[in-house]
């Protein structure tokens, strides 16, 4: 589905916008379209031209899909092609530990965030796109916060705005305690849409493979389609493709029937697990992974943008009728109270699979014992409310 601009750079300049939303992915387009049925004026900004694909392992668990059903978007999330999550499979050092999921799917980010980006604009959303924007620095009494165009250098102006343009969030804003910090040991993400692939892959399934130097993660998001997402060490990419890297990593799993990881376009991220100190500035709110990111496994990750986009409307509403410092505490607290619980159990679970001896004792554990493995998927699929 192709996503055109709703409105010229000159227009949106022109306008003193009550909400100015950057980034179009599930948190921004979620948030975007909230603060719109609020009756606020929006502007949703995003880089790419639409449809694009992502770097992401493309399942929504459970929580996600109840979110999105929470806000009314259920019908339109089931009229795009989906793939049933019914199983989580790991393979580590020749051993596979296979657990039920229930109620989650996997899907296409192009039609996904296509789809979402298309229910702001029927709110109401003006989108703008595409474009690239740094949000300048403001002083402390201002009334508005400006974000700049790179290319013109053409100034926006917003009561608010909310940043959602995930893991490449300018680092700074115009505070050091807004600061995006990556774990020195964080990995790098790599996505690739793989077309050739063996029919072991079947649907229903997320594969995760665990070796030395990372981890891939692959499912079907349509019959023809194999998402493949993974988290590799910044040192194995020095020395070989991001194909190979994978299929090293594979193969060191126990996996002998390969995708073919050597065509096609692979895209890669900044390091993933980083953290701000604070989820705001100034008439400012950080959103979904924009705010902080942990290395997620079932679909946490989607989740964690669909209830960041919820909550941020009211506090964004709340901003845009009338600013103060206490509201960078509180977003701050909220993201935490939203996302911190699930996020321990992600950091926990990735630094285990840090030690692929470890990984191959656990699943060995988890065989003998499965209602362990069930309760830990439970936990990382509950739902919160917001």
């Amino acid at each position: 589905m192709a996503i055109r601009s709703t409105i010229e750079l000159s227009e949106a300049a022109a306008t003193d916008w009550d909400a100015i939303v950057i980034g179009a992915g599930l948190a921004g387009s979620v948030a975007a379209r909230g603060l719109a049925q609020q009756g606020r004026s929006v502007l949703l900004v995003e880089r790419a031209t639409f449809p694009r694909d992502k770097v992401c392992g493309a399942c929504l668990n459970q929580d996600a899909v109840a979110g999105l059903e929470a806000i009314g978007l259920g019908d339109e999330l089931r009229r795009l092609e989906t793939q049933p999550l019914e199983r989580f499979q790991m393979h580590a050092r020749g051993r596979s530990l296979c657990l039920p999921l229930t109620g989650g799917v996997a899907v296409s980010r192009r039609s996904l965030d296509s789809m979402l980006v298309a229910a702001a604009i029927a709110s109401g959303v003006r989108f703008l796109s595409p474009v690239t924007v740094r949000v300048g620095a403001a002083a402390a009494e201002a009334p508005l916060r400006t974000v700049e165009t790179l290319d013109s250098k053409t100034p926006l102006r917003g009561q608010t705005v909310i940043v959602a343009s995930g893991l490449a969030s300018q680092k700074r804003i115009d505070d050091e305690r807004s600061e995006s910090v990556a774990d020195q040991h964080s990995r790098i993400g790599l996505g690739l849409q793989c077309r050739s692939f063996p029919a072991s892959f079947s649907s229903g399934t997320i594969y995760m493979a665990v070796a030395d130097q990372g981890y891939v993660g692959l499912a079907r998001t349509s019959a023809d389609v194999l998402n493949i997402a993974a988290a590799v060490d910044r040192q194995a990419l020095r020395s070989c493709s991001p194909g190979q890297a994978c299929q090293e990593i594979l193969q060191a799993a126990g996996i002998t029937e390969l995708p073919d990881l050597h065509t096609g376009d692979w895209r890669g991220t900044s390091p993933l697990t980083r953290q701000r100190p604070q989820a705001g500035s100034h008439r400012l709110f950080f959103v979904g992974d924009a705010s902080g990111y942990i290395e997620p496994f079932t679909g946490e990750g989607m989740a964690w943008a669909v209830r960041g986009g919820r909550a941020v409307v009211a506090a964004a509403d709340r901003a845009i009728d009338g600013w103060n410092g206490d509201m960078i505490a509180q977003w701050t607290q909220t993201t935490r109270q939203l996302v911190g619980g699930h996020q321990r159990w992600c950091r926990m679970l990735a630094k285990g699979l840090r030690y692929p001896a470890l990984t191959g004792s656990m699943v060995r554990i988890v065989s003998k014992f499965p209602s362990l493995g069930r309760a830990v998927v439970r936990q990382l699929n509950q739902e919160v409310a917001v």
